[in-house]
């Protein structure tokens, strides 16, 4: 592993850090995106019925 001086523990906390946040915008991203395509596919069945 390459050598990051004294600041290294810091520099990689940062890195894991942004990954688990981004992570956590995309998992949320894509469950918003489920949950209003449900509501959205509720909504036409709804205006069809009546």
């Amino acid at each position: 592993m390459a050598d990051l001086g004294p600041h290294g523990s810091y520099i990689l906390a940062s890195y894991v850090a942004a990954g688990v946040i981004v992570g956590w915008m995309i998992l949320s991203s894509l469950l918003a995106n489920r949950s209003a395509a449900r509501r959205l596919a509720a909504m036409e069945t709804r205006e069809g019925q009546s």
